[in-house]
């Protein structure tokens, strides 16, 4: 009904492309009777709360625990009722011996407290002896020592398993010797860096287990999406080493799901394209470094003069999805509908608020904005468990949200959910999606298209959206980049052999242990009742603090309140120098602020409140990305030209030169100002491809626009875009260089980074297809249309440098070369043939 409610109202002008209605299903019921493995007291304290029976998939996993004792994976739907497969066995197994324990990990603190009084109300109802407890980062180290001794059922996260009870394992004895279960609950977010931190965690711990019992505690884990029952018994043993012949994958969902219409609304064209100015970047930024303007003497095209324009100009085919939904948003709260949206960034998030809140004065609705805010990292807890708790009473209708509230935490149900952008796997969108609809209510999802290839191709192809099988969770507990701090931790914690390393952490690990002994990190030494030598860690190393299973930036800065000195929220460095720069406009929960003040020494943000409907601009940073390669380890392209694909780990430097003050009403350029930051820097991982030097040297003779920031800048783009084609299920966040100067090393390369902090290395899976990525690249920027470059195949909205300068023409030409080996063609025809001959001779798929 909201859909058609939707294309009833005046503004509608055909944004709906797609939707369809996925059916609702009736639930599958198993009685008591039929799980005889259930005692008495359990199925009364179940009986008592309204439940007489059991979802299929619950008695399914029960049976699984419970009588052939297997390790279990549970993939049913979102609210299906998965915590019962892990709450009942705990039940069962306390009765029948009160010493049992149980270590419970869930991937934030905030879960952990959500789960805390429904489990502790159950176990109260059948055991009163049976003791649980959350056991986090937040626990004063006082209150410690009574909780491990009085506590049965410990609610945590991966990260006290790391920093406390691993490295202080002849503390928890007790506690592991009587370890019946492992839970991994909402497993799926255990996936990307942080996932393979997690795996490496797990193995540590399997590692130390046999020292207290003879046989390694029953995992459950639990997760909505982990796509086939293949993949997801895949991903169990990526995460957690454990043998796939000893688990059991419960997939077939039992309980009610009600009706969902799944929408997809692309911002409809404009009649008469708008037109943004910007002006041109110096080749070097001011307060960046010295350094030539001009070509240097060996670059492509020296000696030539800069063609750069002054002011680049560039359209605005749609209107903006972030207007489009704040207007979803603001239809659904008038409804009473409770409504969840989902953005990629969290700047994103204040802007739908604020023009929802724009939108609601305008109609006269303005009772409603005290029942819309944002979420999002960055917040303080407190301000998140109150969002929470509003949104789950239903004093809240609406909340913009990053992926934060993404996870299961109890917001009760919702009727709508809105997705402002791909998020980056199908598996995460579906997540989402399942917000809504719990408890066996209709729901509605819409899907609002970014102006990015990718996300127009699923405009034009909704079943490659919606009927898409569900990736598996990548993780990479193998990767050297994190498996040698483990490694080390691991004998911190206690000496083991190499070879009892190996069959726990991989084949991978003998050669880093090796590395380590040739550093003096590791010494050997010979136990005397001649069993194999085992490996000790240095006296220096006592105990390893500097290992981040999140990634997350140590240097955090605090935004505070100019006039209360109340603290806002917490940024990490890179955006901190990124949005909050001397000068900036900030938002926060649609307020809007001056930055009036930036430590670098303090780590503090003075921000001055404004009334956002009296500023008339906005301000964007004007910012210099440099990439240092530390070392790469390359590949000959299979490409018929002279060409290197390497991949290494790079340092990325961002500095914030100066910023733009523009006008609200037509975005004009109103002011530029020069400032000076110190720059963000952090390792991470890239990829990168080196262009022969015939070829730039022809490019500039080509004459249409400049190599590097028109052509190679362009392909980059792309290629970040087509990223979640050619990665399915990778997890991160990627860049390239979009601002170069003179002086940049790395200036006519084609070259991609993680931009998580310290990288996971996935990269290295693309320089695999990198030939591959080229010529999809080529078919996206040769098949649209359009004369000069579009959102459908060059520009990209998280551009560092706005989009400016790119060329179409330029782009095509240098894959056309990189791919044919030819110069390019008079007529685009006979680009198409060459490169469909040079296909065939190279035999890429």
């Amino acid at each position: 009904n909201f859909v058609h409610e939707l294309m009833a109202t005046e503004t509608y002008n055909g944004q709906l492309v797609h939707w369809e209605i996925f059916p609702r299903s009736d639930a599958k019921m198993e009685s008591f009777a039929s799980a005889p493995y259930l005692s008495d007291p359990t199925c009364r304290a179940l009986q008592e709360r309204g439940i007489n029976s059991l979802f299929s998939h619950q008695a399914e996993a029960l049976e699984a625990i419970l009588e052939h004792k297997k390790h279990c994976m549970l993939t049913t739907a979102t609210s299906s009722g998965k915590s019962m497969a892990f709450v009942l066995p705990i039940l069962e197994a306390y009765l029948e011996n009160p010493r049992t324990k149980a270590l419970l990990l869930f991937p934030t603190k905030a879960l952990a407290q959500d789960q805390l009084g429904h489990i502790r109300e159950l176990f109260l109802a059948v055991a009163p002896g049976l003791t649980v407890a959350t056991f986090d980062g937040d626990v004063p180290q006082k209150d410690r020592p009574a909780i491990m001794k009085s506590t049965n059922v410990f609610l945590a996260n991966p990260d006290i398993l790391h920093y406390s009870v691993l490295p202080r394992h002849k503390q928890w004895r007790e506690i592991l010797a009587d370890l019946r279960f492992i839970v991994l609950d909402e497993a799926h977010a255990y996936r990307g860096a942080f996932g393979s931190h997690v795996g490496l965690v797990l193995r540590r711990l399997r590692r130390l287990i046999p020292l207290y019992r003879e046989d390694f505690p029953q995992v459950i884990a639990c997760s909505a999406t982990c796509g086939s029952v293949e993949k997801a018994a895949g991903f169990f043993n990526e995460l957690t080493g454990l043998a796939i012949d000893d688990l059991t994958v419960v997939s077939r969902d039992g309980a009610a799901q009600g009706e969902k219409t799944f929408a997809l609304w692309n911002p409809p064209l404009l009649d008469h394209g708008e037109t943004r100015q910007y002006p041109a970047p110096p080749s070097n930024p001011p307060g960046w470094r010295a350094g030539r303007t001009q070509p240097s003497a060996d670059g492509p095209g020296a000696g030539k003069r800069d063609k750069r324009p002054a002011y680049m100009t560039q359209a605005k085919e749609r209107e903006s999805p972030y207007t489009e939904a704040a207007f979803l948003l603001v239809e659904a709260c008038k409804r009473r509908l409770r409504t969840l949206v989902f953005v990629k960034v969290r700047s994103v998030a204040e802007l739908i608020l604020a023009h929802a809140h724009q939108l609601l004065e305008e109609s006269n609705q303005s009772a409603l904005m005290t029942r819309i805010t944002s979420y999002r990292a960055g917040y303080s807890a407190q301000q998140r468990r109150e969002i929470e708790a509003n949104l789950f009473k239903g004093d809240l209708l609406g909340v913009v949200s990053t992926s934060a509230l993404e996870l299961g935490v109890d917001i009760g149900s919702l009727d709508v959910t809105i997705h402002v952008g791909f998020p980056g796997s199908i598996a995460s969108l579906w997540q989402q999606a399942g917000r809504g609809g719990r408890s066996g209510r209709a729901s509605t999802s819409i899907f609002v298209a970014l102006q990015s290839p990718l996300d127009q191709y699923f405009c034009a192809h909704p079943a490659s959206l919606l009927r898409a099988e569900v990736e598996q969770p990548v993780v990479d507990p193998w990767n050297p980049l994190f498996l040698r701090g483990h490694l080390l931790s691991a004998c911190v914690e206690e000496a083991m052999a190499a070879e009892a390393a190996v069959s726990v952490f991989g084949p991978a690990a003998e050669e880093i242990l090796r590395e380590l002994r040739t550093s003096g990190l590791l010494s050997e030494t010979r136990p005397k009742d001649g069993s194999a030598p085992l490996l000790r860690a240095s006296p220096k190393l006592k105990e390893l603090k500097d290992i981040s299973l999140r990634g997350i930036d140590p240097v955090q800065y605090k935004i505070i309140h100019q006039g209360t000195r109340e603290v806002l929220e917490t940024l990490e460095s890179k955006l901190a120098i990124l949005k909050c720069y001397p000068g900036a406009i900030y938002l926060h929960q649609a307020q809007a602020f001056l930055i009036v003040d930036h430590s670098t020494q303090a780590r503090t943000i003075m921000a001055a409140p404004r009334e956002a409907r009296m500023l008339d601009f906005y301000t964007e940073p004007m910012d210099h990305t440099g990439i240092n390669i530390l070392s790469s380890q390359g590949r000959r392209a299979n490409l018929p030209v002279e060409s290197e694909i390497s991949t290494g780990p790079c340092r990325v430097s961002l500095k914030v030169w100066g910023y733009q003050k523009k006008s609200k009403r037509d975005h004009r350029v109103l002011d530029t100002v020069d400032i000076d930051l110190p720059p963000s820097e952090y390792h991470t991982q890239g990829v990168w491809m080196t262009v022969p030097k015939e070829i730039l040297d022809a490019a500039v003779e080509w004459g249409d626009g400049e190599v590097d920031r028109g052509g190679l800048h362009a392909i980059e783009h792309v290629l970040i875009s087509l990223a979640p084609l050619l990665l399915p299920g990778v997890d991160g966040n990627i860049s390239c260089q979009h601002t170069r100067a003179a002086q940049d090393s790395n200036r006519y390369m084609l070259l991609l980074f993680e931009e998580q902090r310290g990288g996971l290395g996935f990269l290295s899976r693309l320089a695999v297809r990198f030939e591959e990525a080229l010529e999809r690249a080529f078919q996206v920027i040769d098949k649209c249309p359009c004369p000069t470059g579009c959102s459908k195949c060059i520009f990209w909205d998280k551009c560092g440098a706005y989009n400016m300068g790119l060329c179409k023409a330029m782009a095509v030409k240098l894959l056309t070369a990189l791919l044919t080996g030819h110069k390019p063609a008079p007529v685009q025809q006979d680009i198409v043939q060459m490169l469909a001959r040079a296909t065939a001779e190279q035999g890429w798929a």
